[in-house]
């Protein structure tokens, strides 16, 4: 499928980056670790309480998840975008496509996944 991906759409997730983003994902979700939405996302990055944030590139109008990436980089919380929504939809288990979401952290928060979110992030 044609995505319409902006250029501000950056640092963007390749394909093998995507599927361990999915991954990490879907574990997470399970331990209930992980806010679905726009506004959930906002909260909880205003709070600084994150590991990672997914956005979904294709987003439209793309105005809607803009303020995400400057919220991130005031609180030093890493982001990645991935090319569609409807794919981040179904990698959090729902039938709707997902412009955001966020891993949060825990402080008990495993090195592993810090060093897996690190390396996606490089």
């Amino acid at each position: 499928p044609m995505y319409h991906i902006k250029s501000m759409a950056t640092p963007l997730a390749n394909g093998k980056k995507t599927e361990k983003i999915f991954d990490i994902l879907r574990e997470m979700i399970t331990k209930k670790m992980v806010k679905i939405g726009v506004n959930e996302t906002t909260k909880e990055i205003n709070k600084g309480i994150g590991c990672l944030l997914i956005l979904a590139a294709d987003t439209e109008p793309f105005e809607i998840i803009a303020h995400l990436p400057i919220l991130c980089e005031e609180k030093a919380i890493p982001y990645i975008f991935i090319t569609s929504k409807s794919a981040l939809g179904r990698a959090c288990g729902i039938s709707r496509s997902v412009s955001a979401c966020l891993i949060k952290s825990e402080t008990e928060n495993n090195r592993c996944l810090t060093e897996l979110i690190n390396g996606i992030c490089q």
